[in-house]
């Protein structure tokens, strides 16, 4: 199993930014370093008045998915895709009791997406008949969100711009994502599974209108 975490690049760009701001900007600033299921990334917070912060960050993460095969009397197909998640966003965090305890709300650009590819393992026969796995064809399905901008509420713990050098951020909310999108196509002769089943998964599929988001992490005030 591959996994794949992109997250230097987050931190070096956010140490960056902090270090050309002015000394006034820079004493209510924090980075927050978090893992969730949005992946694992890094955050830039500043703090524009006693309970309100604006935040901006971002999350990747990318993952092979284990090879899965299903078994028919008639023929087998074996399965392998990747799973990545990828967001930026742009929050406001609202702290209403002055302390760490925040309402969040903002947007995220969500570029997660799902891939798997089904191909036979061997050849079929039937009445004295033999078709090839070329033959047979192969199945890709693609899922992901028509529009990926989107809206995000939530509430948390912690505040990386005030308060400790070090300190613990927790946050549980959604994406208001909307239904996840779902495109298959085959060739061979999968290709009809593909056009008669897409629709029918689909419809299962429309029922899903958000993305929950629970992350763990560390601050540091800088």
């Amino acid at each position: 199993m591959r996994i794949e975490v992109k997250m230097k690049h987050l931190i070096a760009l956010f140490i960056a930014v902090s270090m050309s701001l002015s000394p006034a900007y820079s004493q209510k600033l924090g980075i927050g370093v978090r893992v969730g299921s949005q992946g694992v990334g890094a955050d830039l917070s500043l703090a524009l008045t006693s309970f309100l912060n604006v935040r901006a960050g971002g999350t990747s993460f990318s993952i092979a998915l284990p090879e899965a095969t299903i078994e028919d009397e008639n023929v087998d197909v074996a399965f392998t895709g990747d799973a990545s998640l990828m967001t930026a966003s742009l929050l406001a965090d609202l702290f209403p009791f002055r302390n760490g305890i925040r309402l969040t709300a903002g947007a995220t650009y969500n570029n997660s997406s799902i891939s798997t590819t089904g191909s036979p393992t061997d050849s079929y026969s039937v009445q004295s008949r033999t078709f090839t796995t070329q033959q047979i064809g192969s199945l890709t399905a693609e899922l992901g969100y028509g529009s990926s901008i989107q809206p995000y509420v939530g509430i948390g713990f912690g505040n990386p711009a005030r308060g400790g050098r070090i300190g613990l951020l927790f946050d549980a909310g959604v994406l208001l994502s909307g239904p996840p999108e779902l495109t298959m196509t085959g060739t061979g002769m999968i290709a009809p599974t593909a056009t008669e089943n897409q629709e029918t998964i689909q419809e299962a599929l429309d029922g899903i209108e958000i993305f929950p988001v629970l992350s763990l992490g560390l601050s540091v005030r800088l």
